[in-house]
């Protein structure tokens, strides 16, 4: 149950006491308490992730401990809760979080949905957290597809992006114009913090994160998930409907060559 006299929460972030910011956002509505006490986002600040409710990524949870449960590093948590929650709310967008201190990602753009399918295959064979898909709901990131592997600091990043290099420099589908660069945590940080080289990170947030890591709940989804299997299946349908508005017609590997809808008639300007 959230305490809003905790003393973790005295730490100014931004000119304010995080205490502060949570009490603004809820004033504000942006964040609300759940009925047994605990913090939760607000209707206002929940319609702010309906862009990420699309089919837009699936993830590949590479990093596998022995009885199938996902390999966690040590404070990290979910990457959704760290932005939507701590940097836009608690946080006021006035810091990065402490536990994306060391996310580091390799990023790869490859410019078809052929050229994606293939990325994706790699990255499903490496032992990596990754996310493969489309970001064309993304307004601030150039290009149509992506895949993100994700690490855990600058040098594991620099090891990964060797080998990823090399298996897509060797691919058929891929080669050497496939770009790829190593970033560092989430792309909104940088938009309003600037350059990630320059990010600093108080010591004392972590006891403040751990938490309110603890008093947070996501916000109630009250639709049922689909199967894993039938999960797959929508992402790749998603993936083929913006391929083929956008005029990648590699979509037709994954569809028998067939578009998703018939063609329209067309009539010749003259007789």
């Amino acid at each position: 149950m959230f305490d809003p006299s905790d003393a973790r929460l005295a730490v100014i972030v931004g000119g304010k006491s995080i205490r502060q910011h949570i009490e603004e956002a809820l004033q504000r509505g942006d964040l609300r308490l759940t009925e047994d006490g605990y913090l939760t986002l607000g209707n206002s600040a929940t319609r702010t992730l309906a862009p990420f409710k699309d089919a837009s990524f699936e993830m590949y949870f590479g990093r596998l401990k022995p009885d199938g449960t996902v390999q966690q590093d040590p404070g990290l948590y979910p990457c959704m809760e760290l932005l939507t929650f701590f940097f836009k709310q608690v946080y006021q967008q006035a810091t990065v979080p402490h536990a994306c201190q060391n996310c580091y990602k390799v990023k790869v753009f490859p410019s078809t949905l052929r050229q994606m399918m293939a990325v994706k295959a790699i990255a499903e064979s490496l032992p990596y957290i990754s996310k493969s898909g489309n970001e064309l709901h993304v307004k601030a990131t150039p290009g149509i597809y992506a895949t993100y592997f994700y690490l855990h600091g600058l040098e594991e990043a620099r090891s990964a992006y060797a080998i990823i290099r090399a298996r897509l420099d060797a691919d058929e589908k891929l080669g050497p114009s496939v770009k790829a660069v190593i970033k560092r945590g989430c792309s909104e940080y940088e938009r309003k913090l600037g350059p990630s080289d320059q990010y600093t990170f108080d010591p004392a947030l972590e006891a403040a994160e751990e938490y309110l890591h603890s008093v947070y709940r996501k916000p109630e989804n009250s639709q049922p998930r689909p199967s894993k299997a039938a999960q797959k299946g929508l992402y790749l349908l998603h993936w083929i409907q913006l391929a083929y508005q956008v005029g990648d017609e590699t979509y037709k590997d994954f569809t028998a060559g067939k578009p998703p809808y018939p063609p329209t008639m067309t009539y010749p300007p003259k007789p």
